[in-house]
């Protein structure tokens, strides 16, 4: 399910005007990953439409375990962007303003990154998370059902946990639809 929602973010291209914009990624912890000389973090247009490449903006080199990195480019329109570390996290930000602040934590797989500057890169990393929350008790609720299933005698707790599959599920639609039509960032508007 996280992997559909990213592909609907990074899809997304709106027609509001774009112009110049930066990325300061202050990082932590760097040293945590996996040694690499020269590790580059990278800032990538996630063009509209799934069979164009993904155009690679700006980079820079990461040194020491600690440092700050800023990222430049310029766009047409307000977008989905991708911001990558070499063998590293991922994080999404939306060019809804000229400067964006990240703090970024390299020992942490999850919740590794926090954004300042962009109310809509904020939504979509609340939105991430939350789905992502709400996507773990979906999942544990399928697990339950497949394994309750093959005992005899099971229907009323089969019947209980598919209720409550179907109103998680109805649950998380609703916040995504919430989530969607509250914003006013069309790249953010543009997920459903």
């Amino acid at each position: 399910m996280v992997v559909i929602l990213l592909l609907i973010l990074t899809s997304c291209q709106t027609k509001k005007a774009g112009g110049d914009f930066s990325v300061t990624v202050k990082f932590t912890n760097a040293d945590q990953l996996t040694p690499m000389p020269n590790r580059r973090i990278q800032i990538e247009e996630i063009p509209f439409g799934s069979d164009a490449v993904p155009v690679i903006l700006d980079s820079a080199t990461i040194k020491g375990s600690a440092g700050t990195v800023t990222l430049n480019a310029k766009a047409k329109e307000e977008g989905v962007y991708e911001v990558s570390v070499d063998d590293g996290p991922v994080f999404l930000v939306v060019n809804d303003a000229e400067e964006i602040t990240v703090e970024l934590d390299m020992s942490k797989r999850e919740r590794n990154y926090s954004v300042a500057g962009s109310s809509a890169s904020k939504q979509i990393q609340d939105l991430i998370n939350e789905y992502s929350d709400r996507s773990l008790q979906i999942n544990d609720v399928f697990a339950k059902l497949d394994s309750i299933k093959s005992f005899p005698g099971s229907d009323t707790i089969v019947l209980e946990l598919t209720d409550k599959k179907n109103k998680l599920i109805a649950d998380l639609t609703g916040y995504v639809k919430g989530v969607v039509g509250k914003s006013e960032s069309p790249a953010v508007s543009m997920f459903t």
